[in-house]
């Protein structure tokens, strides 16, 4: 129950991208650009979150929301999940 550690919570998510990412990975950018997306947009989402406790269920909801953040949309489906990371132009 202390604050968290948002930069290390980036690497973990950036390490765990890395070692498991392929199976999300959809070609739309560098493995390794995919995995600081990921970092990046886990981090914010833990920034974010009102759990005061981080369980291995809060873990994979926010790395699973992470990853569809920055996945590649479809051609002509809606981009749903928003990146956090930058500006939406």
């Amino acid at each position: 129950q202390e604050c968290h550690n948002i930069p290390g919570a980036a690497g973990f998510a950036y390490n765990r991208c890395l070692k498991y990412g392929r199976l999300s990975y959809d070609g739309g950018m560098s493995p390794d650009e995919f995995c600081q997306c990921v970092g990046n947009n886990y981090a914010i989402l833990m920034q974010r979150s009102q759990a005061f406790v981080m369980n291995m269920n809060s873990i994979n909801s926010l790395m699973t929301s992470a990853n569809l953040r920055c996945k590649t949309p479809a051609p002509g489906t809606p981009d749903v999940f928003e990146r956090l990371d930058q500006d939406r132009n």
